[in-house]
Formats: C-alpha cells, structure tokens, sequence
C-alpha cells in the first residue's frame, strides 16, 4: 500500500508525521506529534485513493466506534476521528495515545525467552482486559488477539505494564498485519476454528490467548506445533505445571462450547480462586422422537413447536388427572345435590349450617382448580408455539385451533436470563418442566407438557445460541447508518447513553445537557396504596360471595341462639325460613358474579391501564416534550407506541403536584397555555417519585428555556 503521507508532514494542521509504524491491507499507522500539547500520538490513515473494497471503510469506521466506547489503562486511549477532504487526499483518520514499549513478537526475535511465572502474569494483566471488554454491553470480541498486538512496557521501577491494541480485527494498528477484507478475520494460528466459520463467542478471544501464551513459552508459531484431532497438542514441547498446562489445555478446545465461557471464569481459575470445572460435553442433541424444528445461525434463533396432544407422558399424565379429578367432583357433586346433604339435615341444624357452609365453599375452590387446569392443559396441548430471536426482536407467538392467542414481542436485547423451571402442576415425582425467557418487564415461557429431554435441549440450545449472541459484531449497527452520520463529534457525547434507576424505585431515567429521558414500568403503580387497592378490583366478586357466606353465618347464628327467638329454636317454620332465606343469598352470589367481575374488570381497566398501568416513556430536549404510551407490558419492539403525545417546549407554563380524591393517589399536572388542555402523568405513582419527577423536569425546563 502506498504510503499517504511523507515524515515532517503535518495533517489536519495539527499532526506532524514522525515516521510510519507499521502498514497493512486497510491502513496505514504512523507516530505523528501533537502540535498543540506536543504530545506523541497513533495516527491511523484510510484513504479513499487505496481503497479497493468498501469493506474495509466499515470496518475502519467500527474501528473508530470501538475505540471512542474503551476506557481502560491498558488500552491505548481514543484522542480524536476526522476526515480530510483534499484534492490529492480524501481520507479518514483516528487518532490514539501512543502506547509505549515493544511487542511481545519482537521481545521472542530478540531472545526472550519468559518463565511460566512470567506468563503467568501476563495472563491475567491481558484477562483483566478482556474482563473489561466482556462486560460492555455489547460485549467486545477483539477477534485478533496474537503477540503482534500485545505490547509490553517496563517502567524505570520494575514494573510490567500490558497494552492491547488493534481493534480493527483485521489489521494490526502497528506492524505485522495480516491483510484482506473478508468476514473472516484473524491471524492463521492464533485464530480459533469458528473464525474460519465467521462466527466470533466470548471464548473465541480465551483461544488466542492461550495460543499467544504457547507462542512465549515455545517460541514457535503454534500452526508449527503438531495437532491432534484438530486440537494443539502442546505438553510433548514444553514443560508445565499440570494445573496451569490443564488450563492452557481447556483454552485450546476446537469446540467453543467446551472452552471456559469468559474471561472472568478464566482468570478466577488461573488465580485459584476456583477449580477447573469438568469439561462440558456437547449441547444436548434432539431427541429422535421429537417432531420439533429448530433452526439456528449466527444471526437467528427460530423454533416451531407442534401441537402437543397426548404425543408426551407428562400430557398423558396430566390429561388423566384432568379426567380423573372432574369425574369424581361430578360425581361427588351429584350425590351431595340428591341427598340435599349441603341444604338440609334431619337433625342438629346449627352445627351442620357451620359444616355445609365451608363444604359448599370448598366445593367452590376445588371447582375453580379443577376448571383452571383442565382450561390450562387443553390450551397447552392444543397450540402451536413459535419462537424466533434475532439481533432486534424476540417473539413468542401461540396459534390454537388456527387462530393466535398469544403474540408477545420486545426487544432481543432485552434478554436477561433464560431459566427452565418446574411448573405448580408437578405432581409427586412426575415432573413438569417448562421454559423461560427472562425480559427486563416480562417472562415468555414455553415449552409445557413437552418431554424433559426435549426441554433439556430447547434450554441448551436457546442458551447457547444467546451466549453467541451476545457477543455481536458493532459493524452491524453501522451498516445501515450514513457515512456522516457515523462520525464521531462531540455533539454525540453529550446525549444520553445509559439509563440508572431511581434509588428505591423502579423509574428509570437518563439525562445529558440536552435531553432527559424518563421511563416508568407498569409495575410501579402497586408501590403506592392506591395502586395496590386498585390492583385488586377484579377480585370484588369472589370477596363479595364470601361476604355473603360469612354474613349469612353470623346473622342465622345470632337469630338462632339470642333470647328473643330462643322459644322458636325448635321451630321447623324458623328452620326452613332461615334456610330459604341462605340459599337465595348463597343463589343471587352466583347469579350477580358475571356481573361484578365485569364491572370489577371494566373500573380497573379504566383506573389501573389507563392511567397507570401503561409503561411511560417521557422524552424532553430543546424543542419538545413527548409522552408515550408503551402498552400494557413494555415493547419497545414496536415501530409507533400505542399512545404518543408531543407538545412544544414554548406551550408549557408550568408543571406541578397535583392529587386525586383518593388516598395517597398523586400525580404531575403539565398546565399548558390558554386554550390547550392539560396534560397529566404519573398516577399510582408514590408522593415521593411524584416529587422527583416534578423536581427534575422542572429543572430541565427552566435550563432549556434559559438557555433560550
């Protein structure tokens, strides 16, 4: 590649070329002085004039995108990105600290050769590098990791200092650069197998670690050393401790899955400060049997579950305890009914009123299981279940009878944690397992009645294929941006990046000098009194039969035993009024229960989803004020919110406290100029979050307006 610019030049009027670093297939490094602090840099160059592949520009730019998100000692610090656009240049430019010292390839051409202290040491400096690299969100995969570009600096104490650098995966920021512009990346050697595949996990980067450390202690290219069953077989060429020649051994497997799983697993292992886990056989295969089909790639996870039936011996289980349970209520039922057991008795009415009144209330608790379960078994046997998770969205889709019943959507990234659990309807050893997919305001669960095997491998699967994913390319992200817009500026630091919770509160919030962002989940609302009693509507209708039970009880035995009636104790006029009397209660409960749990549903609706049960999303910057309504359950997934509210920053007079004729019910009152309706927010929320809110968007308000 032909160099762009000559020593002694200055670029950007501020960059004063020293001499070149290094060269390859994208770009081209050279030592430059800052002019302006006289400080010594890394200054990257891509120019337009050598590029034969566009590639190379994504991934130049994903370099730079990168490099702006690291801050840590030990990787050389992101100073600036430009462009230049010249007659005779049109190129693109990062800017780094210049990390001192040599790298580890040159130190092994000049002789050294380290103990496995000495190794050792550098292992865990270049883990902890790696640990802060995993633990970004998207976690960062270096991809290229070999002696080229570990660089080691001794200070005039003694002390050993480790760099990291190229971030670019395919060419080396300083020298020793393996060239091209595939997807796949990497060195030959101290790539890992999946690499050739294009694919890159968490312990990809663990693999070139462990061949960058065999390259230390035997001073040979590890494509030198001789393999077995695809794997290095490095024990016959150097002389090892056996703990520390078993853990280079579990880095070095073919197969990522069987690799520790991270950085930090590693480094607590190497350390001591835990054991090396047994190797990790293969993700559970399909059972034969199993009509399931799954399929799964690097950027997409699809599942179609058919209909159960009575295909599993969980469901054949449980269907025959469905069965069993509802013939013997019924028949328990009828008998009960034809003796006129529960209504009248020959003999000691008023201990049998007791008696039959919790008998009928039992009839009723045991009915309502049973009507539960078997609503609940014929659903899950009969749905076809659809999973699909890619880079953007999750989605759970059940279809019953052709008709969907369930559609759950969010955001892929949403993901926290994927469980297989042991459903309620377990009965003895016969266990009934599902799946769960864990989001940040919802659980997707699937997977009821199938066989544990089946379970087991769905679980495998769905959790290995989320590990991967986890670990994605950045240069997705800027595939579908504009060139300009991938510019790094300083306009772009000063907007939010990451949400925090409110101490003590769900509500969560992200502000910069020109945007506050404010997102309140539906769960919030049961934290206030109010909240909570309104929680609890729908249940009126059970609670007032009960009522009637319990209210009958105390009246039948307080006319029974007080003095007044105590001479007609033994009438059978009395005795028959009374129980006429508790069965018509006992009738109009059940008769008046649709109603009162329609009206139940109808006022909870109204109080609870529309006014807070709704997941909130306030937006403010420099011109507008935006509400929105996310839906019941929080899908950021969506292209347009259920509900969206945007009012100009100049209409708003003020914004204050405000309540409801309810207790401990407040909310944010937004009071608009004249002519223009209130807006209001914030209902079932605490007096306390209330409080903040109106204190934080006061203050932003006031800024914005100010600075005006």
């Amino acid at each position: 590649m032909k160099s762009v610019h000559q020593s002694g030049e200055i670029v950007n009027k501020r960059y004063r070329i020293l001499n070149t670093l290094g060269q390859g297939g994208i770009g081209i490094t050279y030592a430059a002085q800052d002019l302006q602090n006289d400080r010594r840099v890394a200054l990257k160059a891509l120019s337009l004039h050598n590029l034969t592949d566009w590639k190379k520009l994504e991934l130049f730019e994903r370099e730079a995108r990168i490099l702006s998100q690291l801050k840590h000692p030990n990787i050389p610090r992101y100073l600036d990105y430009f462009q230049i656009d010249e007659e005779d240049n049109f190129g693109f430019y990062i800017v780094q600290q210049l990390a001192p010292g040599q790298s580890l390839a040159e130190l092994v051409e000049k002789g050294w050769k380290p103990s496995e202290t000495q190794v050792k040491s550098l292992a865990i400096q270049i883990l902890n590098i790696l640990v802060y690299l995993q633990d970004l969100t998207p976690a960062v995969i270096h991809r290229d990791l070999k002696p080229q570009n570990i660089l080691l600096y001794r200070s005039q104490e003694g002390q050993i200092r480790v760099f990291l650098v190229d971030f670019g995966s395919v060419q080396d920021t300083y020298r020793h650069t393996v060239t091209g512009g595939s997807t796949v990346v990497g060195t030959y050697g101290y790539m890992a197998p999946e690499q050739f595949r294009g694919k890159a996990v968490l312990a990809t980067d663990l693999y070139g670690l462990a061949t960058t450390l065999l390259f230390l202690l035997t001073g040979q290219s590890p494509a030198e050393l001789p393999q077995r069953k695809l794997k290095i077989n490095f024990r016959s060429h150097v002389n090892l401790s056996k703990l520390f020649a078993d853990w280079l051994d579990r880095l070095l497997e073919p197969i990522s899955e069987r690799r520790l799983t991270s950085a930090k697993e590693a480094s607590a292992v190497l350390k001591g400060e835990q054991k090396l886990p047994r190797d990790r056989p293969h993700n559970s295969q399909q059972p034969k049997y199993s009509p399931i089909s799954l399929q799964r790639d690097e950027e997409q996870f699809t599942v179609d579950i058919p209909p159960v039936w009575f295909r599993t011996l969980e469901s054949k289980r449980f269907g025959l305890f469905c069965l069993v349970g509802n013939i013997l209520f019924g028949f328990i039922s009828w008998v009960s009914l034809e003796s006129d057991y529960l209504f009248l008795s020959a003999e000691g009415y008023g201990n049998l009123l007791e008696i039959n009144q919790w008998i009928v209330l039992a009839f009723f608790v045991l009915f309502t299981f049973l009507i539960c379960a078997f609503v609940f078994f014929l659903y899950s046997i009969s749905a076809r279940t659809k999973i699909k998770i890619d880079s953007h969205e999750v989605m759970l889709q059940e279809i019953c009878f052709g008709l969907v019943a369930n559609n759950k959507k969010d955001m892929s990234d949403k993901i926290s944690q994927v469980e297989m659990n042991k459903s309620i309807f377990s009965i003895g050893k016969n266990k009934l397992f599902f799946n769960e997919i864990k989001l940040r305001f919802k659980k997707l669960k699937f997977g009821f009645f199938l066989d544990t095997k089946e379970n087991q491998w769905l679980f495998d699967e769905l959790k290995t294929f989320l590990k991967e994913k986890k670990a994605f390319n950045i240069s997705e992200e800027l595939q579908s941006k504009d060139l300009k817009k991938v510019i790094l500026s300083t306009a772009s630091l000063s907007q939010p990046t990451e949400f925090q919770k409110l101490q003590g509160s769900p509500i969560l919030f992200a502000k910069s000098p020109t945007q506050l962002m404010i997102e309140i989940p539906s769960a919030a609302i049961k934290r206030s009194v109010s909240g909570c009693v309104f929680s609890f509507l729908p249940a009126l209708p059970t609670c007032f039969i009960l009522f009637n039970i319990i209210f009958f009880r105390i009246i039948a035995e307080s006319l029974v035993h007080h003095s007044f009636y105590s001479s007609y104790y033994q009438s059978t006029s009395l005795r028959q009024v009374l129980f006429v009397l508790w069965k018509f209660i006992f009738n109009n409960s059940i008769i008046l229960f649709p109603g009162f749990w329609i009206i139940g549903i109808y006022i909870s609706t109204t109080l609870l989803l529309f006014s807070g049960g709704y997941n909130t999303r306030i937006a403010i910057d420099l011109k507008n004020f935006q509400i929105e309504l996310l839906g019941k359950q929080r899908n950021l997934a969506r292209k347009k919110p259920w509900k969206q509210i945007q009012i100009p920053i100049e209409k708003i007079t003020t914004l204050k406290l405000d309540r409801l004729n309810c207790p401990d019910t407040f909310f944010c009152r937004l009071k608009l100029v004249s002519k223009m309706k209130d807006r209001c927010f914030g209902f079932f929320l605490t007096r306390r979050e209330n409080e903040w809110l109106v204190r934080e968007i006061s203050s932003f308000l006031e800024t914005v307006k100010a600075g005006k």
